[in-house]
This record gives structure tokens, C-alpha cells and sequence, in this order.
């Protein structure tokens, strides 16, 4: 009979699988930023490994990941994806965690350690007597990266009121990113050398003794004199009749009239 039919069909073998990564570059989780505050850490990229199924695919496979072209993270949490693809665009993925902090704290480039003794200016009857700066000295902060801000924690009124005594300011300079600095402080001793000034004083009096040959009252009412400075009255001694000499014969000769 001899009688043949025959077909023909195409028969496509494709690639299907994802290549698997069996090791993925380690996290950095403790990266520090240096004096530049610049962070360039080696992220291990040639560590990435992976197989696929076809090792001819895997020949060909090319391999990716975002990390920054010029190698500098920023501070704080950062992630570089690696991507592999092999010759038939199969393709597979891993993360990298990269973690950048600033750890450095910051400095004081000009700090004012010389003690300050002076005199207190005059006050006024609301605020009293004290020493007045409009501004404290500037300290010169410096940090590795910008940002660095500086209190401290002078008597601060209006304007900075040192009252009587000693005082010590303290400085802190704080970073960006929470790094701080009280290394300075400043000592204040505010004295005070004007004398009291007697607006009033009251006029002399003539005060007579009581029958013991006593004062009887206080010489002088507080109340009377106008002062800038506290007043201390003055306490009248008592008279003893016996310390009075007779003119005639030199003795302690005390006498009382009657009826006194």
C-alpha cells in the first residue's frame, strides 16, 4: 500500500524558573559617618550569590543593585536591592539593609573657662541689684555634620540678670542627630561694693531717762529713716546711776530727788 501522511509541529523549550539567590550581601546595621560626615561603607557586593536551573542561563546571568553610583549613604535606614537575571529574563531578588548614623558629638571651639568677678550694676525697685549681659559669649560650635544648635542655662530676663554671688552657665551644643555637648561652663561671681546711701536722717532729740536713770524708749524710730540699705536701730545702753562721778570728792555718788 505505501501510503504516508506526516505533520510537522514546532517544539519550544523555554526556561521558566527564577534563579535563586542562596546568599544575599549582610545587613550593615552599624554604619558611622566620618569627619566629613560622609558614609562609604564596602556593602560586600561581590558576596551575592545565586544558582539557577539552566547553567547555561546562569552563565549569562547579569546582576544589578541600587546602591548609590557614588557609594555615599545618607544618615539613617537605607535599603540596596540586588537583582539577578538570567539568559532567559527569569529573574530573582534580595535585600541589603545599610543603617547610617552619626555618632560623633559635637565640639566647642571657643569656650569662655576664665572665672568672671565683677560688680553688680544698680538695680531697680522691681528687679534689685544685679549684673546685666545683653548676650553671652559665643562658643564656636563645630560638628562633623551641619545642623549643631547651642542653649545654655544663664539667668535669662529680658536679659541675661547675674544676681548676688556665684552663678555657673553652662553650654550644650546639640547635633542634628541628638549628639550632645555640656563640656562648657563659665563661672559668675557678682559682688557689691556701693555703700548704703541715708536719704533722711531724723533731726537730734533731747530724751530724758526714766526714775531708774534708764532710756526708757528707743531713741530712734526705724520707721523715719528713708535708706536704701536695711537699717539696724540703734539700741540704747542702760545708765547706771553708780558710774556717776561726784564733781567733789571724784566718787560714785548716785542720788534721787523724793517724789521722782
Amino acid at each position: 500500500m505505501g501510503n504516508v501522511a506526516t505533520c510537522t509541529f514546532a517544539l519550544i523549550v523555554t526556561d521558566a524558573t527564577d534563579p535563586v539567590i542562596t546568599n544575599c550581601p549582610a545587613d550593615l546595621n552599624s554604619v558611622s559617618v566620618d569627619a566629613a560626615c560622609i558614609a562609604a561603607p564596602d556593602i560586600q557586593a561581590a558576596t551575592l550569590a545565586y544558582t539557577d536551573n539552566c547553567e547555561a542561563n546562569i552563565a549569562d546571568a547579569v546582576t544589578t543593585n541600587d546602591a548609590p553610583a557614588n557609594g555615599e549613604f545618607p544618615i539613617g535606614d537605607n535599603v540596596v536591592t540586588y537583582t539577578v537575571t538570567d539568559a532567559a529574563s527569569n529573574v530573582a531578588v534580595c535585600s541589603q539593609a545599610v543603617k547610617v548614623a552619626d555618632t560623633t558629638d559635637p565640639e566647642v571651639g571657643n569656650c569662655p573657662t576664665a572665672p568672671v568677678v565683677t560688680d553688680a550694676n544698680a538695680g531697680d525697685a522691681t528687679v534689685g541689684c544685679y549684673y546685666a549681659l545683653a548676650t553671652l559669649p559665643d562658643i564656636g560650635p563645630t560638628d562633623n555634620c551641619a545642623g549643631a544648635s547651642v542653649t545654655n542655662d544663664g539667668p535669662y530676663a529680658n536679659e541675661f540678670q547675674f544676681p548676688l554671688g556665684d552663678t555657673t552657665v553652662t553650654w550644650t551644643v546639640t547635633d542634628a542627630s541628638g549628639n550632645t555637648n555640656t563640656a562648657c561652663s563659665q563661672a559668675y561671681t557678682i559682688e557689691e561694693h556701693v555703700k548704703p546711701t541715708i536719704d533722711t536722717c531724723p533731726s537730734d532729740a533731747t530724751v530724758p531717762v526714766d526714775i531708774s536713770c534708764a532710756v526708757a524708749t528707743a531713741m530712734v524710730d526705724p520707721a523715719s529713716v528713708a535708706t536704701t540699705a536695711t537699717l539696724t536701730p540703734f539700741a540704747a545702753p542702760a545708765w547706771n546711776p553708780s558710774t556717776v562721778l561726784s564733781p567733789a570728792h571724784g566718787t560714785p555718788t548716785p542720788t534721787l530727788s523724793p517724789g521722782r
